[in-house]
């Protein structure tokens, strides 16, 4: 669930007609966002906080979440619940004839093919790209949710196929900075 703290900033912040709001979401982390430079030694001070840039929001471990809203609420920062945003539903692709094949891959499914085209649907659907495999991984649960979803443009064709990707090798060096092409374990 996403928390969206308002800040009533009191004598010990600074001037109570100053607003400022400061974001808690959970995720598989915790981040809190928004204005929260005046509040960032009572965010550090939780432990396990982290300031990612590209999130522009504090990160902690997702068991922190309580303790840095209760860190805030003594602070004097006004807290308010709102639910999450929804989540965009992947919707299907328009005429990207696509000639994809899934497969079981250890505990998920392999998604390979011309996946260029429908790229941004298998992220929505919350695909990882998996360079070494070349392809496009997805828990094995959502299999048949990723072959309806594709389907559903009609140019586009899925062909079931049994597991058979083994993963690239990874480059090595040596001690003398010469590559050895390919793994032998």
């Amino acid at each position: 669930s996403e928390m969206c703290i308002r800040d009533s900033i009191n004598a010990e912040y600074g001037s109570s007609e100053s607003s400022m709001s400061v974001n808690v979401s959970k995720y598989t982390a915790c981040l809190v966002s928004g204005e929260t430079w005046k509040h960032k030694d009572v965010i550090k001070a939780v432990g396990g906080a982290r300031w990612d840039k590209e999130l522009k929001g504090w990160l902690l471990p997702e068991g922190k979440q309580q303790e840095v809203l209760d860190a805030l609420k003594k602070a004097k920062v006004e807290v308010t619940e709102e639910e999450p945003p929804e989540k965009p539903k992947a919707e299907a692709s328009v005429d990207a004839n696509a000639h994809l094949t899934i497969e079981p891959y250890k505990k998920s499914v392999l998604l390979k093919g011309d996946t260029k085209d429908v790229k941004e649907q298998l992220k929505a659907f919350g695909g990882s790209w998996i360079k070494t495999l070349g392809g496009w991984c997805f828990r094995a649960q959502d299999k048949e949710g990723v072959v309806k979803l594709l389907r559903e443009d009609p140019t586009n064709t899925v062909e079931e196929v049994e597991g058979t990707t083994v993963p690239v090798a990874k480059k090595r060096k040596k001690a003398h900075d010469d590559f050895i092409e390919e793994d032998d374990y």
